[in-house]
């Protein structure tokens, strides 16, 4: 099950860039390269980027989104996930507070709606976020005096 989300991203507002792969070999926590989705345009892994968080504690990802066209578009994220649309700034934002510590996958897909007699183009990717325990201060044990 996925959450649709339907917003319009005017071009004038936004320069859509070239879509390009985050370089996860600068990724300084270990990826499944399995859990990031293949992008039906370009045929291959498409990773979003990386990011870390600590559990419970509330993450917002931010991705732009735009189709050089101005056609409609169509955000699916999965349903556990919280996501709005700012159409005046063409970003998506991807909420979430992370239950289970490990690497959470967060795959994201947008796809638009052209006009009647064209078909549909979709874009999915997949940003890791490394949720780690909550940081704790360290202890100081008592103090012993040496003789």
């Amino acid at each position: 099950m996925s959450r649709l989300l339907t917003a319009f991203i005017l071009l004038c507002v936004t320069v859509c860039p070239d879509q390009q792969p985050a370089d996860m070999s600068k990724c300084p926590f270990a990826i499944d390269p399995a859990k990031i989705a293949v992008d039906p345009e370009s045929k291959q892994a498409l990773p979003l980027g990386w990011g870390y968080t600590e559990i419970g504690k509330p993450v917002f990802v931010d991705f732009e989104v735009c189709d050089k066209a101005g056609y409609l578009l169509e955000v699916t994220v999965d349903p556990k996930y919280a996501a709005t649309v700012d159409v005046a700034a063409g970003k998506l934002t991807v909420s979430y507070i992370p239950t289970v510590i490990g690497v959470e996958y967060i795959t994201v897909s947008v796809k638009n709606k052209p006009v009647e007699g064209q078909q549909p183009a979709t874009r999915t990717g997949t940003f890791a976020l490394a949720v780690l325990p909550r940081n704790q201060a360290p202890t100081i044990g008592c103090g012993v005096l040496r003789k």
